[in-house]
């Protein structure tokens, strides 16, 4: 795949910022450097631009806290998981049937 130069126009439209914000991430180093292309003009490569976007949406998603089991947790989920479809189900009528379980917790 070619990668393509864009114009600043360009990189505004795909990054919502301003033209300032965008040089003033670029002096803080938070934003893709611009490519001289001659004396008074500059382009930058879509695909650094695609991976700026995309670290910030990556950064934005929340992180899921870890699920802490105890040891019978784990050793119970690991064995369900061991289990083929068929055996759950019946694991599921069975706890069903003893009134282990209702139907409001599947």
């Amino acid at each position: 795949m070619t990668d393509r130069l864009i114009r600043i126009n360009s990189v505004i439209d795909m990054t919502g910022m301003s033209r300032s914000a965008i040089y003033a991430a670029i002096a803080k180093g938070c934003f893709p450097e611009s490519i001289q292309l001659s004396a008074r003009s500059v382009a930058w490569a879509e695909s650094a631009i695609n991976a700026w976007i995309k670290s910030k949406i990556d950064a934005a998603k929340p992180k899921a806290a870890p699920i802490k089991f105890n040891s019978y947790e784990s050793d119970t989920m690991r064995r369900w998981s061991s289990l083929s479809k068929r055996e759950q189900d019946l694991e599921i009528k069975q706890a069903r049937l003893n009134g282990d379980i209702h139907f409001s917790e599947i």
